[in-house]
């Protein structure tokens, strides 16, 4: 006998989309920044990172930018939300140049940011892999082993995805995230987004209305 209605609660979606139309441009834009990172700081055994100063608003990525709000913007309708209300923005913006060995330990983004992007430049072979956790505690605690721990289904607690350049992936900036070890000799390399949502009609910060 089998139950005869499930509702599945409470979901975490992850959205993904080919953006490959915008890599060369974003890409010569990052490789700037990077530069001119690079001129102080140099990726080292221990850490084996460099990240850009934000860029965000940067002229050259403004179509750019607006199309990720765009679809930052759809992404929460599409969750729920009472979008009529609110207006989205991208204050960060910024490349991550992990080279070999380089990883990622499991975080979530807070102070304000309600959406977090990954637009992958460079992806090479044998290279990091972005994981995302499940964020319920309580679930971890009384896990039971995964039938098939290759097939998400509702028992998963970690689901892997393979980057490309040009590909965007979006989440809710709760949901935990983290990138597998590097273990390529050449860099992987993207740039993460962060997006908040703001009230329209009122200044929340000191609480009186926008005219």
């Amino acid at each position: 006998m089998k139950i005869n209605t499930v509702d599945y609660v409470f979901p975490c979606t992850v959205y993904s989309t080919d953006l490959s139309d915008y890599h060369d441009t974003i890409e010569e834009v990052s490789n700037e920044y990077l530069k001119k990172y690079s001129e102080q700081y140099t990726p080292s055994l221990e850490y084996p990172l460099l990240m850009s100063d934000n860029f965000s608003r940067d002229y050259r990525v403004k179509q750019f930018s607006e199309l990720l709000i765009e679809l930052a913007t759809n992404v929460l309708i599409d969750q729920g939300y009472a979008m009529d209300y609110y207006y989205v923005d991208l204050p960060e913006m910024w490349t991550q140049q992990h080279h070999k060995y380089s990883s990622m330990e499991r975080h979530v983004h807070g102070l304000g940011a309600h959406l977090t992007g990954f637009y992958f430049l460079k992806v090479p072979d044998n290279t990091n892999r972005i994981l995302f956790h499940d964020p319920r505690s309580s679930k971890v605690q009384s896990q039971l082993p995964e039938a098939d721990s290759d097939t998400l289904s509702a028992s998963s607690t970690i689901v892997n995805y393979t980057a490309s350049p040009g590909k965007l992936i979006l989440t809710n900036s709760w949901l935990p995230h983290s990138f597998t070890k590097n273990f390529s000799d050449q860099p992987f390399e993207f740039v993460h987004l962060i997006f908040t949502a703001h009230n329209k009609y009122f200044n929340t910060s000191h609480n009186v209305e926008v005219v």
